[in-house]
């Protein structure tokens, strides 16, 4: 009797995440989305691992724990787009869930569910749900470590922001939040707070220990001190955070606001709820107290860093969606409306039939841009790179976008190039560094903003340069040259 008591309490939430299934995976068998360039990436350092380094492609400052599941996929000989598309969205379907327990945790059963509706009808959530990037996989390992932290599980905590810090970066600022938490809640004597610190930061690092392993062998030089070559694709992430997307500091705070509230206006609840949980200076509890640190801190350090894009929100929606459930109810309760919607089976059966509509709303935007499942743009695409594997290309291949190392089983090495002058001295290190057997380039060369004179002659000399080795292919607008060893 107990056990079924349980069941019908959880049976909402499970028929939520069963309607967000029921939506996302036929779409996964059909002709698939044109892939986007983080994705292509991501797939070719999949391949890289696993051919030790004899196929795809290498970006030393990208975390290595979804490649590893794509490359995986890949040695295995299943599709990645397909296999990593399935993994996403069931990370996604993880995280509907989890967004649930936390939220339950915080409030109540009720608010959790109220929490997993608000981010299961979110049109930017629906879109990133099967998409190959990074920010639901992390954002699943850090919710559930927020979780197991609430539950005074600390080694499972800190493991699992481990397993969040090797997908994506910045997810590691979750151990300062469960650090700061405990300082907060010390006893006098402090002991339990340093226990507890020593089993986090322990688990922690024992999950995170075979990646610097790995980037000491993979790093180490003999012009390279032991932490330069440990610290590496750190360093390198927060130089490419520092590219600056948006304009001044309080654009930045814009960004991370009207851009959500656009996206659900329901998050209106969420930022109202911090602000008075802010003001008045004391939160009920310890549970409140994590979720609070956990979703100023994160909010913060992405307003702060300069490079901005709206799939980063994903980061910290989950959280958001928690608060946002807590203040959308005491509206509820001031209107005095909330025995209208205080069953749970209803409010299921209303949000499935939300999803039905915003399912629609999503396949006919992606039928008007020409991007969705009617159109096979990475057949297109497939067949456009597979001659690369047909040609006697010996070494690696120089490529200015990712796509065909996500199509084919070549050596690629990024050349992302801005400028024909840039691309100049970038052509010829990298014929230095690597045994260079091919490029890929425009055939117009690169851009050259406003007729930049020295970009323009860059531009001829590195074409003049390339145009005395064999052209193999040209087509939409670009062409590959087989060079000489």
């Amino acid at each position: 009797m107990v056990v079924s008591d349980n069941l019908k309490k959880e049976l909402p939430i499970w028929i939520l995440t069963a309607a967000f299934l029921a939506i996302k995976v036929p779409l996964l068998f059909a002709p698939a989305y044109l892939m986007e360039w983080d994705e292509a990436v991501y797939m070719g350092i999949g391949k890289y691992l696993f051919s030790f380094g004899q196929a795809g492609l290498f970006e030393d400052f990208r975390p290595l724990g979804l490649p590893f599941f794509l490359g995986f996929f890949w040695k295995s000989g299943l599709s990645p787009l397909i296999f990593g598309r399935l993994l996403v969205t069931a990370f996604s379907a993880g995280l509907i869930l989890v967004t649930y327990s936390v939220a339950r945790s915080i409030y109540s059963p009720f608010k959790g569910l109220l929490a997993a509706a608000i981010l299961i009808t979110s049109p930017l959530f629906l879109f990133y749900s099967d998409r190959l990037y990074t920010e639901i996989p992390s954002t699943f390992f850090v919710m559930l470590a927020l979780y197991a932290f609430v539950k005074n599980k600390a080694g499972w905590a800190g493991a699992l922001a481990g397993l969040g810090f090797l997908t994506k970066f910045p997810q590691g600022l979750i151990l300062v939040v469960f650090l700061l938490v405990l300082f907060l809640e010390r006893r006098r004597d402090g002991r339990d707070f340093f226990r507890q610190a020593l089993v986090l930061l322990g688990s922690f690092a024992v999950v995170v220990m075979p990646y610097f392993i790995f980037n000491f062998l993979a790093y180490s030089r003999p012009q390279t001190g032991f932490f330069q070559a440990l610290f590496l694709p750190l360093v390198h992430a927060r130089q490419f955070e520092s590219s600056v997307v948006t304009g001044d500091f309080l654009g930045s705070f814009e960004f991370y606001i009207l851009g959500p509230v656009k996206d659900h206006g329901i998050l209106i609840f969420a930022f109202a709820r911090l602000i008075s949980l802010f003001s008045r200076g004391r939160l009920r509890t310890f549970e409140e107290k994590t979720g609070f640190l956990y979703a100023v801190l994160f909010f913060m350090y992405f307003a702060f860093i300069p490079h901005k894009e709206m799939r980063y929100w994903q980061v910290i929606f989950p959280i958001f969606a928690v608060f946002a459930s807590d203040g959308l109810w005491g509206f509820f309760e001031s209107l005095k409306v909330k025995k209208l919607i205080r069953h749970p089976g209803a409010l299921a059966l209303a949000v499935f039939c939300l999803l039905l509509f915003l399912r629609f709303v999503h396949f006919r935007a992606d039928l008007t841009s020409g991007q969705g499942p009617l159109f096979d743009r990475n057949e297109i695409l497939a067949a456009r790179y597979q001659y690369l594997d047909r040609l006697p290309v010996s070494g690696a291949i120089l490529t200015t976008h990712p796509w065909p190392c996500a199509y084919t089983d070549k050596l690629f090495v990024p050349f992302f190039m801005e400028s024909g002058q840039a691309a100049l001295s970038a052509y010829q290190r990298l014929n230095k560094e690597h045994a260079v057997g091919g490029i890929l380039i425009p055939l117009q060369g690169f851009p050259c903003e406003g007729g930049d004179e020295l970009c323009q002659k860059s531009n001829l000399r590195l074409l003049e340069q390339i145009k005395k080795n064999r052209k193999a292919a040209e087509g939409n607008n670009e062409a590959f040259y087989l060079l000489a060893p």
